[in-house]
């Protein structure tokens, strides 16, 4: 029932037959224990595999895992967004393929959104944070050049981690939110945090355990360009709601 649903898990999943299996199971393993009734949502962004296939499989057995399937692939970011809309729950996380956070994270972002918080997101860029597995050295020297870009340039100077894929947000939030993003490749991440402040939401961070997953869909080179280009239209996009020139869907 939806009343019951305390906390929707998100996973956007791009041609990840080999893995997702384990991601759900990991998600029911830990979630099982909590007293709290949770539904997982798997967006799949159009895969060319048998992801699908393994989801709903799972998903005959057990009503608590749900499938939402973009017919062609578009983007983490819309992949994410498809999810949030078919969310149900008080609360909603959404938690990358791969499970490079631990889901036992996830108690001390919702402890943030019960105190108050409208968003919560896991940050590897605290002294509190674990980092287990680290990227590759060309991932850090170019996450360390994003973080300027999107510090300084997209004025996101408050936010330690704008990209660790694990971010909670209260039902009122997300659904705003994810209904008036735009991006569909992976710097939706930077429009939902200027969205989110935009509109006045509290957002605290939290310290994290994080293993890299090398398994990445990132194309350093084309993928760089993409995400140049998605900022830009960000920036756009944000002036243009901050001017009124464009609405906000309610």
């Amino acid at each position: 029932m939806t009343e019951d649903i305390h906390l929707s898990v998100v996973i956007p999943a791009y041609n990840e037959e080999r893995k997702i299996a384990d991601d759900i199971h990991l998600a029911e393993r830990y979630f099982k224990t909590q007293s709290y009734g949770c539904e997982i949502i798997v967006a799949d962004d159009g895969s060319l595999d048998g992801t699908s296939d393994v989801v709903e499989s799972i998903a005959r057995n057990n009503p608590r895992v749900r499938l939402v399937r973009l017919q062609q692939n578009r983007g983490k970011g819309a992949a994410v967004r498809a999810g949030m809309e078919a969310a149900r729950g008080r609360f909603a996380l959404f938690s990358d393929a791969g499970t490079c956070v631990p889901y036992a994270n996830v108690e001390r972002g919702l402890d943030l959104l019960k105190n108050g918080s409208d968003m919560a997101y896991g940050t590897r860029s605290t002294s509190q944070a674990h980092i287990q597995r680290k990227q590759p050295i060309y991932r850090r020297i170019g996450s360390r050049v994003f973080h300027y870009i999107v510090h300084f340039w997209m004025g996101l100077t408050d936010i330690s981690d704008t990209q660790c894929g694990f971010k909670l947000f209260t039902q009122r939030a997300y659904r705003d939110i994810f209904r008036n993003i735009m991006t569909d490749g992976f710097m939706f991440d930077s429009e939902t945090f200027l969205y989110a402040l935009w509109r006045g939401y509290t957002i605290r961070e939290f310290p994290v355990e994080w293993s890299n997953d090398p398994d990445t869909r990132f194309k350093p080179f084309g993928g760089s360009i993409r995400n140049f280009r998605e900022l830009v239209a960000i920036r756009r996009r944000m002036r243009q709601l901050r001017s009124g020139k464009i609405q906000i869907q309610r």
